[in-house]
């Protein structure tokens, strides 16, 4: 799968982590659970306590928020 960041986010290697991470999680069929890698330090780090991260200074946190995340 590819994708593009649209243009309005942060043109940036979080951004794009984040967005590559959200559309995998949505992507996914319903059922067994997998196991997705990420080497960015800021994702792994969100998704360890999503709780933290959202909240109204968080730039993600509508992707965070989405059903199946």
């Amino acid at each position: 799968m590819t994708l593009q960041l649209p243009r309005s986010f942060p043109q940036r290697a979080v951004a794009a982590e984040f967005m590559a991470l959200a559309t995998a999680c949505m992507r996914l069929p319903k059922g067994p659970h997998a196991t997705i890698a990420a080497d960015c330090q800021a994702v792994v780090t969100a998704f360890q306590d999503l709780t933290r991260f959202d909240n109204y200074r968080s730039k993600f946190a509508g992707l965070l928020r989405d059903e199946g995340m």
